[in-house]
């Protein structure tokens, strides 16, 4: 009889085994198995299987994510979609459903065990049999990519010395308990969220190619080498390549980091995911699609590893390092009071509780983060931050913004400084490129009437040309003004030479061929970064800058802002050759950054940290976003993770002291398993609670706020 019911119980085990991995694997299970006229056959049935069970699976995934997760995460989920993700049931990823399934079937088995009744606790052996599948297949891999003996590769002679002493009920609560835990781990180490960045989201997926003398549409995918393509102002130019006719100022601030726009012309280089500002210009592909800078930035970056993904969890980690001494204290009581308290100490050991703790406690702060309108895609990140004593800012986005400042308006004809000024905001009034914004900006601030003026077009290059009054007014370049062979003043050249040693922009007005003008335009450094700079420095923490641009403007800025350390002149991807250096320093780096040139040394540092409203490769990458579209969260972020530590503390005494008191226990009095598992849920149970409190703490403060405004 025992053997009829061992062999029900393994094929019971089977089937689960067979329908989990059905439901991940089925579409290779048909390419194997489908032949012939068997392929209409295999996928109906497919069909129908996923039929049937999808519509169960989603009412439960759905009430575990409404219940238990949501506790962790509303608002991480908003920001997460505001990111371009989703939310609800769709942003659970697999691996996560996986979990709450064998969760579910542990529930399930423990029930079945309750009954009492021999069929169901058949069942029920048949479901722990499966779900020790999982237990050993977790335990090898985390032994195997760790080389050594883990807490979790222990679980595994855990869980079968507790099957064999027959306490099943225990071992199926004891199961479910810990399968969440794992759901947890993963959900906090990132892989819930993690996807592989793409630049190609930001390039237009149509493009305007030259064929047979016809300019027509065509699907990026279609461009080939020896292409031409015609790009507008205000589009992103699409490949790398050569300008072969035509004139334009190129924003290429994302890519390589320069602040200023460059001026392109006939011969020029051009590159993929930079912007035209001003001009048309037509370009020969040289590389396209996979081949281009940005998206060799892009491989380099998928295939990097990242420094969380060579750290832990400090719970976890813990256990490890306890596990050899807890396995000889656990041999140590199998001659004394037999196997059921060496299980017993396995199963409590030091650090042990903290695997459960620990990713507790850093949901409950994720959503803390995202409270403030942080959103910490990996938990671990929140970890590291307690140690960083470095942080490394890109300059040109991060610490300015991208629409420049008026800082100088200088006059050498008939018009005054404020008729110069509005009648160039009146030229740009329909330009969208950000020195456009800023001329109009300024002249909005001064109060400016700006006059009308028609017959606006584009001279193809770097300016514009209206009708004013009768006269012809040209607005752009210096190059513009030369093509149009206006002259100009020593004094003004001498002005505009000073201004763009300092990383600084020019545009000239000229009226009839006579220069009346030009406007100096500066980087706008964000309104809140001074303050942000010296809150970091109160925390006695170092501050570093790394930029494309000259050494003069990024000294300037340093000292306008009080940064330490000054990198100029650097290329993209020396950027993260520079913060390895500063880590093998010994210092914990934290890099804040926005552009695809920043990707690869935002993937280097220990804790990474992009804006809202960035570059979708840097988001992708960073694993901090401040959603604000602001730096004034970043010491908010610090605070959290002083907060995040503080009760991290107490879970180490939990975690620690508690178990060491149980073992001693069981050392000398011999508790067996089951008060192991009973001492187990009774630290589960604290520590549920220990995580909610920052949470009840912030909604009581919430609502307090509310009522009193």
């Amino acid at each position: 009889m025992a053997i009829f019911g061992f062999a029900v119980a393994a094929v019971g085990a089977a089937g689960i085994w067979g329908i989990d991995r059905y439901r991940r694997n089925s579409t290779q299970l048909v390419r194997v198995l489908a032949r012939g006229s068997q392929l209409s056959a295999i996928e109906q049935a497919k069909t129908d299987i996923q039929a049937l069970l999808k519509p169960m699976d989603d009412r439960y995934q759905m009430a575990i994510h409404n219940s238990i997760d949501r506790m962790f995460g509303a608002s991480y989920e908003k920001h997460l979609k505001a990111l371009g993700g989703t939310t609800g049931i769709d942003a659970v990823p697999e691996m996560v459903k996986v979990r709450n399934r064998q969760a579910g079937y542990a529930g399930i088995s423990f029930v079945l065990y309750l009954t009492g009744l021999p069929l169901l606790m058949v069942t029920a052996f048949a479901i722990n049999l499966y779900l020790g599948y999982i237990v050993i297949d977790i335990g090898i891999r985390d032994m195997i990519e760790k080389r050594t003996l883990t807490a979790r590769g222990r679980n595994t002679i855990v869980f079968l010395g507790v099957m064999l002493s027959g306490y099943l009920a225990v071992l199926s609560a004891a199961m479910m308990f810990w399968l969440l835990i794992e759901k947890f781990i993963d959900t906090v180490q990132g892989q819930s969220h993690e996807r592989l960045v793409n630049v190609f989201g930001a390039l237009p997926q149509t493009v305007w190619r030259i064929k047979d003398d016809v300019v027509a549409e065509c699907p990026l995918g279609e461009v080939q080498a020896d292409d031409v393509l015609v790009v507008y102002a205000g589009g992103v130019i699409p490949v790398d390549g050569e300008i072969i006719d035509g004139f334009a100022s190129v924003d290429q601030h994302a890519l390589t980091g320069e602040a200023q726009p460059v001026e392109k012309e006939i011969g020029d280089s051009v590159f993929a995911s930079t912007l035209v500002l001003m001009g048309e210009i037509r370009v020969q592909v040289a590389l396209a699609n996979q081949e281009t800078l940005a998206a060799q930035i892009t491989e380099i970056l998928n295939n990097t590893q990242s420094h969380n993904t060579q750290v832990g969890l400090r719970g976890v980690e813990i256990a490890d390092r306890a596990v050899f001494a807890t396995t000889a204290i656990g041999l140590l009581a199998l001659p004394i009071w037999g196997v059921s308290s060496m299980l017993a100490v396995w199963s409590v050991e030091l650090g042990s509780m903290l695997m459960a703790t620990t990713p507790l406690s850093l949901l409950a702060y994720l959503d803390m983060s995202a409270r403030s309108n942080i959103l910490v895609k990996d938990g671990r990140s929140l970890e590291l931050m307690s140690s960083i004593d470095t942080v490394v800012f890109d300059k040109t986005g991060t610490l300015t913004l991208d629409q420049p400042t008026v800082c100088g308006v200088y006059i050498c004809g008939d018009l005054s400084e404020d008729n110069l000024l509005a009648l160039a905001a009146a030229v740009e009034q329909h330009q969208s490129h950000p020195i456009a914004a800023a001329i109009r900006k300024a002249a909005e601030t001064a109060g400016l009437t700006l006059p009308a003026v028609d017959e606006t077009s584009v001279d193809v290059g770097y300016g514009l040309a209206v009708i004013f009054e009768g006269q012809r007014v040209q607005l752009g370049s210096q190059r513009y003004m030369g093509l149009s062979d206006i002259v100009i003043p020593d004094n003004i050249a001498q002005l505009a030479s000073e201004g763009q040693a300092l990383g600084h922009s020019v545009v000239y007005l000229a009226t009839d061929g006579l220069l009346q003008g030009a406007i100096e335009l500066q980087p706008t450094v964000r309104p809140e970064a001074k303050a942000v700079v010296d809150a970091l420095h109160h925390r006695g923490i170092e501050l570093a800058m790394i930029t494309g641009d000259q050494e003069a403007p990024a000294q300037a800025l340093a000292v306008t802002l009080g940064i330490d350390r000054v990198f100029a002149n650097v290329l993209p991807e020396q950027k993260a050759n520079l913060v390895r250096e500063l880590q093998e320093q010994d210092k914990q780096v934290m890099f804040v950054g926005d552009g695809i040139n920043d990707s690869i040394a935002l993937k280097q540092a220990q804790v990474s940290v992009s804006i809202a409203g960035a570059t979708t490769v840097a988001t992708d990458t960073a694993q901090i976003v401040l959603m604000d579209g602001t730096l004034m969260q970043l010491d908010t972020l610090f605070d959290l993770v002083e907060r995040y530590e503080k009760d991290l503390k107490k879970q180490y005494f939990m975690g620690i002291h508690l178990p060491a008191a149980y073992i001693a226990g069981t050392l000398l009095f011999g508790w067996g398993i089951a008060s192991a598992y009973v001492v187990g849920y009774g630290v589960f149970a604290t520590a549920y609670g220990l995580a909610f409190r920052p949470i009840w703490r912030q909604e009581r403060i919430e609502s307090r706020l509310a009522l009193e405004g």
